[in-house]
């Protein structure tokens, strides 16, 4: 798949198979995300990559750090405008994150970029992964 839209377009397919949530990565090209919000994508400013092993790890884990908070206490999903977005902004700056980092371990977030999520843009031209 060489362009965005193909991969939104997978993405989509396997929502139609009746996956609720998918998290597709495009390592520097970011994420594509499926879920309450529709399909959106995210990315993270360009990092110097020193090591991408544990990169796809660490952005899974950003995702499920956010999603899986309590939805009932004060940080909880219905207390926010949107915990699908912002988990999928976290997931990528995580990954952004893990890649700059010359071990796999994240001993601490700081430095962490802010990841943006949009609309995937069709005219968007995917670096080679």
């Amino acid at each position: 798949m060489s362009s965005l839209t193909h991969r939104v377009q997978a993405t989509r397919s396997l929502g139609d198979a009746g996956t609720g949530t998918v998290l597709a990565s495009m390592g520097g090209d970011g994420l594509i995300g499926l879920g309450p919000d529709g399909v959106l994508w995210a990315r993270a400013p360009q990092t110097p990559v020193v090591n991408t092993t544990g990169a796809g790890d660490a952005a899974l884990a950003g995702f499920l750090s956010e999603t899986s908070l309590d939805h009932g206490g004060p940080t909880g999903a219905h207390h926010r405008r949107s915990a699908f977005t912002e988990a999928l902004a976290r997931s990528a700056a995580w990954g952004a994150l893990a890649v700059g980092r010359s071990t796999t371990a994240l001993g601490s977030l700081e430095g962490a970029p802010d990841a943006t999520f949009q609309e995937p843009d069709p005219t968007f031209r995917l670096s080679k992964l």
